[in-house]
């Protein structure tokens, strides 16, 4: 399915109340949408469903978590999508990155250590990344994090930024390599601007703060983690939606595939 098809598809509401779902629409279109995929659902918490492409105890570790907050703020009643000339224009926090996710769980072999969570209370108290990874861990499960999630910074600079990072540097050096590869435009966002690490091309920073996202729960829950975030123009929590650009999209998917194989 063409991602901006399918993005219209998955643009519907989805809701918390910081202990379960109480909407769980956008949860049901995925699921449908990965019917025909290798993936399936192996777990569900309260607040997160969990798919992967085998038992998670047959999986080599330490496993890959793709992490994709799927609650609409509370102040959202209804959800879009369409296409404003070269943009895109929509509810897109954070159903655009739902759908790179199923894109990529539904047209590429990802590595079989690979596992993706679609998660609640992102905009309130994390508790579906806190689920989850809690969840991981009970069950002596090692695991990396990559979280999905839009942003304000770099739109007139770049395809993706790259934010959050709670990383030691032996995995951090192996994402900037892994970065510096990929043919799209992305600039990074560090979660202390006073402590970039060496490994970062000072052309590619923007020295300023990170803003919080799920990343700073999986820290606090000592897994490594970053931020890969598309960037969007306009109020993320309104009904009046936000823009982003097609072909920085349709990139953030191929580079999020490209990074997820290399790291």
């Amino acid at each position: 399915m063409d991602p901006i098809d399918l993005l219209e598809q998955l643009c519907v509401l989805n809701l918390d109340n910081g202990r379960y779902f109480t909407e769980d629409t956008r949860l049901r279109a995925i699921r449908q949408c990965l019917q025909d995929s290798t993936y399936s659902q192996c777990f569900r918490g309260s607040l997160f469903h969990l798919y992967s492409q085998a038992p998670l105890e047959e999986l080599p570790q330490p496993l890959l978590l793709v992490s994709s907050h799927v609650d609409c703020e509370q102040h959202i009643t209804r959800c879009f999508s369409e296409q404003d000339g070269d943009l895109l224009h929509g509810t897109y926090d954070n159903a655009i990155t739902n759908t790179a996710a199923v894109a990529l769980m539904k047209s590429t072999a990802l590595p079989p250590q690979v596992v993706f969570a679609f998660t609640g209370d992102e905009e309130e108290n994390s508790q579906g990344a806190i689920e989850i990874a809690s969840f991981l861990k009970s069950h002596g499960i090692q695991f990396r994090v990559v979280v999905l999630d839009v942003t304000d910074q770099a739109w007139e600079l770049a395809d993706f930024t790259v934010e959050n990072n709670f990383w030691k540097d032996r995995w951090g050096k192996r994402i900037a390599s892994a970065l510096t590869q990929l043919p799209y435009t992305w600039r990074f966002v560090p979660e202390a601007p006073d402590a970039i690490p060496p490994y970062i091309p000072d052309a590619f920073c923007i020295h300023k703060e990170a803003e919080p996202d799920e990343s700073w729960d999986y820290d606090e829950l000592g897994a490594e983690c970053f931020s890969f975030c598309l960037p969007v123009k306009g109020e993320m929590h309104s009904n009046a939606g936000v823009y982003a650009r097609q072909s920085s999209f349709l990139h953030y998917i191929k580079a999020l595939g490209a990074l997820i194989e290399r790291i």
